[in-house]
Parts: C-alpha cells; structure tokens; sequence
C-alpha cells in the first residue's frame, strides 16, 4: 500500500475492474470484459506489455489508478495494509469459495492474522459453530474476541 500522487493512502486491487461493463454491473467484477479487452496489459515499457495486476509490498509501485481503492487518513499504514492480503482473503474464501452455510461448523488451525480472519468470515456467514485451534493463549484469545 502506499500514497498516490495526490497523497492519498491506496491498496492496490487484487483483481482490476472497469466497475461499468455488464459483468462489473451486475456484480461480476471478476469476469471483467474490458480490463483485458485487447489479449493484454493496458501498461507498456518501451512498446512492451507490462504486467499489472498488482500484487506487491513495497513503499512505491506503478499501478494504473483505477485498480487503487482509496483508504481513509487516520488508519497507520502498517494496520490498513492487512485489508487486502488477510482480510480479503480469508473472507472471501469463507464466503465465496466454501460458501459457509449457517449451519455449517468451520474449524481453524493456528490463528495467525489470516486464520483469525476466517473466523471473523464464518461469523459474517453466520456458521453455526466457529472452532479455533491454536497453542499460544494468546491467539486464543484474538479468535475468541472475533466471535
């Protein structure tokens, strides 16, 4: 994550989107049709595609700007760059991937940042039972706070 050139805090996207043609309309930005309408990256070096779907951890990158998502001031840096790696995913594994019912019983081993985000996931998909499984009291903790 870093500042654009305006100042302003991004998160690179995971996935780029036009946010306008009928998948992005209808809540498909994953099967964008524009992003990669002409077979390529819509960046050059020196006549040659260059690669930009984002996926990188430094203090400056070049991204095109409608793959940024702005993020608010007051958060420190070193908090909000959670949002897309652990947040991001772990939920959308629960929610769009495994598509937890709420009946379902979901178990974690390890509650690290990811794995606590899962448990927060099973929680938005009102799972019926979240299990956490992890050998420092602490971690324990996190995860029974996530509930």
């Amino acid at each position: 994550m870093s500042r654009g050139v305006s100042g302003d805090k991004v998160i690179p996207s995971l996935d780029a989107m036009c946010g306008y043609c009928p998948n992005c309309s209808t809540g498909s930005p994953a099967l964008c049709n524009m992003y990669f309408k002409h077979g390529g990256p819509r960046m050059t070096k020196g006549g040659e595609p260059v690669y930009n779907n984002s996926s990188t951890s430094v203090e400056q990158t070049v991204v095109v700007a409608d793959t940024c998502v702005k993020v608010p001031d007051e958060p420190p840096l070193e908090k909000v760059c959670i949002i897309r790696y652990a947040v991001i995913t772990a939920i959308g594994v629960v929610v769009n991937r495994a598509k937890v019912e709420s009946s379902a019983t979901i178990a974690v081993f390890g509650c690290g940042g990811v794995s606590l985000n899962v448990i927060q996931g099973g929680v938005l998909a009102s799972a019926g039972q979240n299990i956490a499984v992890d050998n420092v009291p602490y971690n324990l903790e996190l995860a029974r706070d996530m509930v």
